[in-house]
C-alpha cells in the first residue's frame, strides 16, 4: 500500500480524480529527520568529548602554572612557567611572564653584586676610621692636634660617601635605570682620586703606590 495525495473534481456527469504517489517523499522526509537526529547526537557527543579534553588540558596547564608560581613565590627566581610550544594563549602568556622573570632575576643578581661590592670596598676605609676613633678614645690627642685628627676623620668619611655614591651610580647604569644624566668627565681627576683612595690600603699592605697622570685626559 502506498500513500498518495489526490483531488477529486466533478465534471458534469463525470468525476476527475488526479493523484500522485507521495510514499517516496514521505520516506525521504523520514530519512532526513533520522539523519538530523543522528547528527545532533553525534555533534553533542563530540562536543562533550572535546569539552572534557579541553577542560583537562586547560586544568593541566593551570596546575603547572600554579606549581611554578608557588616555586617562584618561595624564593626560587630560577623557576619559569612551562611552555608547551603549542602557540596558544597560555604559551604567549608564559613567555611574557618568563621574560619579566629573567629581567627580575638579572636585577636581583645585580643587586647582590652591588651589595657585595659595597661591603668589600667600604670595609677597609670603615676599619681605618674605626681604628682611628678607637685610638682617639684610648689616647686623646692634644687639644692643638684635635682639629687635625677630626679633619682627617671627616675626610675619610667624605671618601666613604663618594665611594658609596659611585657604586650606586654604577649599579643604576648597569641596570639601565632611567633618569641618569651622563656627561663627559676628566679622566685625570678620576684616576687621581682612585690613586688617592687606594694609597692608604697600599700603605697598610707595605706596598708603594705612585701616580703619574697627565692632565686633561678625556
Amino acid at each position: 500500500a502506498h500513500r498518495a495525495l489526490a483531488k477529486l473534481t466533478v465534471l458534469g456527469r463525470y468525476q476527475l480524480l488526479v493523484g500522485r504517489d507521495v510514499e517516496d517523499r514521505i520516506e525521504f522526509s523520514t530519512i532526513i529527520k533520522r539523519s538530523i537526529r543522528g547528527a545532533i547526537v553525534v555533534v553533542v557527543a563530540l562536543a562533550l568529548l572535546s569539552w572534557i579534553f579541553l577542560s583537562r588540558s586547560v586544568l593541566r596547564k593551570v596546575d603547572a602554572v600554579a606549581a611554578s608560581s608557588r616555586q617562584i613565590i618561595a624564593g626560587d627566581l630560577t623557576g619559569r612557567l612551562p611552555v608547551d610550544r603549542a602557540g596558544d594563549e597560555f604559551d604567549r602568556l608564559a613567555e611574557t611572564v618568563n621574560t619579566k622573570l629573567d629581567e627580575i632575576n638579572r636585577l636581583h643578581s645585580g643587586l647582590q653584586e652591588v651589595s657585595q661590592n659595597i661591603a668589600h670596598d667600604l670595609k677597609t676605609p670603615l676599619t681605618r676610621v674605626r681604628n682611628k676613633l678607637d685610638e682617639i678614645a684610648r689616647t686623646p690627642p692634644a687639644p692643638e692636634a684635635m682639629e687635625d685628627v677630626l679633619s682627617s676623620t671627616i675626610d675619610e668619611c667624605d671618601q666613604l660617601i663618594r665611594t658609596f655614591e659611585a657604586l650606586l651610580t654604577i649599579a643604576r647604569v648597569e641596570s639601565h635605570s632611567s633618569g641618569l644624566a651622563l656627561e663627559p668627565i676628566d679622566l685625570s681627576v678620576l684616576v687621581a682620586d682612585m690613586a688617592e683612595f687606594y694609597e692608604p690600603a697600599a700603605e697598610d699592605a707595605g706596598l708603594p703606590l705612585r701616580a703619574d697622570i697627565a692632565p686633561g685626559l678625556a
